[in-house]
């Protein structure tokens, strides 16, 4: 009798350790799904935001006129101008051009302060490229 009853209190014990480490497991499930999803809902506002101001660059009536300006003029001419832009504004033309008209502007940057002024930039655009394109885990 008292062995059947130890053997029967050694199983529940087992089962009661199962269950604890389960739940603990459980628990860490949970706290890593809450952790990813406001990773997630980070990355789409910011993703928005991003869709939102494109969205407002392609709308915007003075914009687009001095795009369609910048993509005839001379490659040379348009890098002078854009060395006097912010990093930010060089950023939206770039992107809103065509890659060709793009790639020949940037290939007009040769000295070494200009090489790291587009490099710094083209670096700017990648990562944000980047952070909005990554997939979610």
């Amino acid at each position: 009798m008292q062995t059947s009853f130890d053997t029967q209190m050694t199983i529940l014990d087992r089962r009661f350790q199962d269950l604890s480490d389960q739940r603990k497991t459980l628990e860490q499930a949970r706290t890593q799904l809450d952790k990813d999803r406001e990773k997630l809902l980070a990355e789409q506002k910011q993703l928005t935001t991003a869709e939102q101001a494109q969205a407002k660059l392609q709308t915007d009536k003075g914009f687009q006129e001095t795009l369609e300006l910048y993509s005839t003029m001379p490659a040379k001419q348009v890098k002078t101008i854009f060395m006097s832009l912010t990093d930010d504004t060089m950023i939206q033309y770039l992107r809103a051009m065509e890659p060709r008209v793009a790639t020949k502007i940037i290939k007009e940057f040769k000295s070494p302060e200009e090489n790291e002024r587009v490099g710094k930039v083209m670096e700017k655009m990648r990562q944000a490229q980047a952070s909005t394109a990554a997939p979610p885990p």
